[in-house]
């Protein structure tokens, strides 16, 4: 009974599971779709492997559906100013900028330990939880088109968090009919 339930724990704990909650909201006048995107993340460093994971989940499902997708992802330490930013976007010439960014993060670290084999264990694992406000402008504008909030949760390997959350939000932007 004991590795039943050391096996339940591994499985559950270790293994990892997210999920991804999207809700948007869309200017009804806005009816373009979408051939080439300027994607800002704005993510702290403890967020590296989810960014990693949704980078590249983001740019392939953008490219399955032939929407060419530039990108960047700011250093906090910059010195440049926000006419540098634009002199790129600029030159990318997209139809849209979507900047994504990090409003709220928790991420804790739990640890169990259990006998196994005669000898003391220790399994730790850890959970990720994270608000993103996306928002989509026309270059050289303020007002958003389009705006996203995205709730994330993960254990484990949070890089899965990252894939399913881009999935999601390429879904969201299909369903808003924007690609």
């Amino acid at each position: 009974m004991r590795y039943l339930y050391f096996a339940c724990f591994l499985i559950f704990n270790l293994c990892g599971c997210s999920s991804s909650k999207v809700a948007s909201n869309k200017d009804p006048n806005f009816n373009q779709k979408l051939t080439k995107i300027y994607l800002i993340l704005k993510t702290p460093k403890y967020s590296r492997d989810f960014k990693e994971q949704f980078q590249k989940t983001f740019l392939d499902e953008l490219a399955k559906r032939n929407v060419l997708c530039f990108y960047e992802t700011p250093d906090p330490l910059a010195l440049e100013t926000e006419a540098d930013v634009q002199k790129r976007i600029a030159e990318a010439a997209p139809d849209v900028v979507i900047t994504f960014t990090q409003t709220e993060g928790v991420v804790s670290t739990s640890g169990n330990s259990g006998w196994m084999n005669n000898r003391m264990n220790t399994f730790s694992y850890s959970q990720f939880s994270s608000v993103f406000d996306v928002k989509m402008f026309v270059p050289n504008t303020e007002r958003a088109l389009w705006r996203a909030n995205i709730d994330v949760s993960a254990s484990g390997d949070v890089s899965e968090g990252g894939q399913k959350t881009a999935k999601k939000l390429i879904a969201q932007l299909v369903k808003d009919g924007l690609i």
